[in-house]
């Protein structure tokens, strides 16, 4: 199920939610429960593990974003 990225008009706080596709568009505050919202564009990320041993995320130990390899970049 598809997450969606909204700012309230109302508090102007973002929120996400878990949606279905027929579900968008009945989006509700959850900080004053105002509903009207507007959809943000939101990036995602798509990887896959290579056999280098690089996790999906595309982390390794010589440019680790996650921790698995003690790095903080």
């Amino acid at each position: 199920m598809p997450i969606y990225e909204y700012r309230c008009k109302n508090c102007n706080k973002n929120f996400e939610l878990r949606q279905r596709m027929e579900e968008r568009g009945t989006a509700v505050c959850p900080s004053c429960g105002g509903a009207e919202v507007e959809k943000l564009f939101s990036l995602f990320g798509v990887g896959t593990a290579s056999e280098s041993g690089r996790s999906p995320a595309g982390c390794g130990p010589e440019s680790c974003v996650c921790g698995k390899y003690g790095g903080d970049n």
